[in-house]
């Protein structure tokens, strides 16, 4: 290679590699925030299920028309959620516990919070869920990030005295350049 070739390089080469990784992450999922708590008797096969979905409609309504006009990173919305899956172990679900967050962002800061929700789903005959024990918020709109944890309790055969309870639950954190992380325990 010519000594020109190279000294262009690198000049070039470390720009390229600093615009990705502060390229923002339009379609970045989730990761988790902390290894998987080990497997119980109680807990014998414990599932995460997670989805993302673009929100347009939230977008018309949170976007700044100026955006288009001064050339600033376009108001991003999403809906994501997240849920702590308990089996029997040959892949039945017992209970599911989910919470879902949509949020906007504009590249470097969580701009809207709207559509928190956390609910059980498809409960197994003997399964009981008795309600929601808990919940927390740290940050906010305005804010780099914004997260919620929730939980909820499942109770089991409680016809005279119940005899299993468990207690799943979900953590959402949202962030302004699009990405989040989910985590999920029991």
């Amino acid at each position: 290679m010519s000594a020109t070739l190279v000294s262009a390089l690198r000049g070039v080469l470390p720009l390229l590699f600093m615009m990705l990784a502060a390229a923002p992450a339009y379609g970045a999922g989730p990761t988790t925030d902390s290894a998987p708590a080990p497997v119980s008797a109680q807990d014998a096969m414990p599932v995460e299920e997670w989805s993302e979905e673009p929100d347009p409609a939230a977008e018309a309504l949170y976007a700044d028309p100026l955006d288009s006009l001064t050339g600033s990173y376009p108001v991003r919305c999403k809906r994501v959620r997240a849920a702590r899956v308990h089996t029997n172990g040959a892949w039945n679900d017992l209970w599911k516990y989910w919470q879902q967050q949509g949020f906007c962002h504009n590249g470097t800061r969580v701009t809207s919070l709207y559509d928190w929700r956390r609910w059980p789903c498809c409960v197994d005959p003997g399964w009981k869920f008795e309600g929601h024990v808990g919940r927390t918020r740290n940050g906010g709109a305005g804010q780099w990030s914004y997260s919620t944890w929730t939980q909820g309790h499942f109770s089991f055969g409680c016809s005279i005295q119940c005899l299993s309870h468990s207690y799943p639950w979900v953590r959402l954190t949202v962030r302004g350049n699009g990405t989040w992380t989910k985590s999920t325990g029991q």
